[in-house]
């Protein structure tokens, strides 16, 4: 149930009005609404009621997946230096590589088969 609307917000990630860019923050009202209106759909109101807060996020975009391939990376390194292994990807490389494979259906999925 936690992919619940993810549609929506890849049909804005797809395709962006003339207005937005697939960069901006935050998603538009109208994703949003689209998004609430199947979670209320979906689960009971009793349940709705007892939340506090539904939270929404951004899809992840090429930075951030960076940043996230650095971190993992970081601890790669460390796991192979314990067998005198050495690895490093130039900031370059990364990028290259998001760029080329970079599917925001599927981001995590490759995010995590690259590094394991």
């Amino acid at each position: 149930a936690s992919n619940i609307g993810a549609q929506y917000v890849l049909e804005e990630v797809k395709n962006p009005t003339s207005s937005r860019k697939v960069s901006d923050e935050n998603l538009s009202q109208t994703t949003k609404d689209n998004i609430m209106k199947e979670v209320r759909s979906y689960f009971q109101a009793e349940f709705l009621n007892i939340l506090d807060n539904i939270i929404i996020f951004k899809p992840a975009n090429i930075n951030y997946l960076s940043s996230i391939i650095h971190l993992q990376l970081k601890l790669l390194k460390e796991d192979l230096q314990q067998q005198n292994i050495m690895i490093d990807l130039t900031d370059k490389t990364i990028i290259l590589i998001l760029n080329k494979s970079y599917n925001p259906e599927e981001v995590f999925d490759y995010l995590n088969c690259f590094t394991n």
